[in-house]
């Protein structure tokens, strides 16, 4: 069995976190059940640590252009990364699909317009400057 401590920090507990409390409690309940009843001892997930997108992937490029082709940005291209960001998900791959999380977001504000080649460049993330808080 996980043993896990979640901390909610309130003056009081609401009737939204009772709620979810009672929900946990009761899924908690329901799967023990299940456990015990197929003879199954739940087991802590053990895989190694996954290296980082850049070393995982080829960065993704647009193949070279000629000289008077444009590049357009169309809603199925945007429906394929949307595709590839879930399943990037699917294989834990958080850091890819925020990736392209962020691509596509980027993408829809440019449908049906002509980009630039780095617009499809996946190799890094663009981070805006951090701020000092106080």
């Amino acid at each position: 069995m996980v043993s896990l401590v979640v901390i909610l920090y309130a003056d009081k507990v609401t009737e939204s976190m009772q709620k979810a409390i009672d929900e946990t409690e009761r899924r908690r309940k329901k799967q023990e059940a299940y456990n015990k009843e197929h003879g199954i001892t739940p087991e802590t997930i053990k895989k190694n640590i996954a290296k980082g997108i850049e070393e995982q992937r080829e960065p993704t490029t647009v193949s070279s252009l000629g000289q008077d082709e444009e590049l357009f940005i169309t809603q199925e291209y945007i429906n394929e990364l949307e595709k590839e960001m879930l399943d990037a998900a699917e294989r834990l791959e958080f850091e890819r699909a925020a990736i392209l999380r962020d691509k596509v977001e980027e993408m829809r504000k440019h449908i049906g317009k002509s980009a630039s080649a780095k617009m499809f460049d996946f190799s890094r993330k663009k981070r805006s400057p951090k701020r000092k808080r106080g």
